[in-house]
């Protein structure tokens, strides 16, 4: 039998049955499911599909930080995390830069070598691009780059956000 917490905003209720409690906002950890359960005001839905021990915050949880480069003319994968849990949606963090006026870099996520986001692109700048994916366990996630010119560099691949209750975050670094 799990313990019940005081219905405080900001704390979860971990127990068996849904709590009557079901003012917008609250959280349910359902201890026979494992599944996370958020209060719409008048019912308790599943937090995301599969995903349900993620939150987006600006906390870093898996970190990729080693440079990458390339100097392709057409996509290649540069950076690559293999997921150990499921993850959504999660923010993905991408840093990369070009350094000549005259080319144009570009990078995308990849999921399992599959487009899967959205096109980004940078112009003798660094840029820090996020975007909120979806990922289920054992997905690669991985950045693809190309560039019209001069290298591109990929400075780091990071997924931001915290599970509840201390969910491992867990990916494996597989860098080509």
């Amino acid at each position: 039998m799990g313990m019940n917490l005081v219905a405080v905003p900001n704390f979860i209720y971990i127990q068996a049955t849904e709590p009557s409690d079901k003012t917008a906002g609250r959280l349910w950890s359902d201890t026979d499911d494992g599944k996370l359960y958020a209060a719409d005001g008048a019912a308790y839905n599943v937090v995301g599909a599969g995903a349900e021990k993620f939150f987006i915050s600006d906390d870093v949880s898996i970190a990729s930080d080693e440079n990458k480069m390339s100097r392709e003319s057409s996509y290649t994968k540069i950076k690559q995390l293999t997921l150990t849990m499921p993850l959504g949606p999660a923010a993905i963090r991408v840093k990369f830069s070009t350094r000549d006026s005259s080319s144009t870099g570009r990078i995308r996520i990849y999921k399992n070598g599959i487009a899967y986001g959205t096109e980004q692109t940078a112009n003798n700048s660094t840029t820090v691009k996020t975007e909120d994916l979806v990922f289920d366990n054992e997905d690669t996630l991985e950045v693809w780059a190309w560039t019209a010119g001069a290298a591109i560099q990929c400075s780091f691949l990071r997924i931001c956000g915290y599970g509840v209750m201390n969910a491992p975050i867990t990916a494996t670094i597989e860098d080509p």
